[in-house]
């Protein structure tokens, strides 16, 4: 009685071990640079929130409401 797979399986179970390292492996080092992407673009738009101008507040008069 043998134990363990052939020679073909275990290689063919190895290479599916490897390749579904990879995928998880670039999964996450494509997570990190969206992270990191999404992060600089929100502290470069930090700068921007002084430039807009502020809004006028009406207060004098009755205000419609619906």
């Amino acid at each position: 009685m043998t134990q363990g797979s052939s020679p073909t399986q275990a290689t063919t179970q190895a290479q599916a071990l490897r390749y579904g390292n990879l995928l998880r492996q670039s999964s996450m080092l494509a997570f990190i640079d969206t992270f990191w992407l999404l992060g600089l673009t929100f502290i470069g738009m930090i700068p921007l929130m002084f430039l807009l101008k502020k809004a006028k507040r009406h207060t004098s008069g009755p205000v419609a409401a619906h």
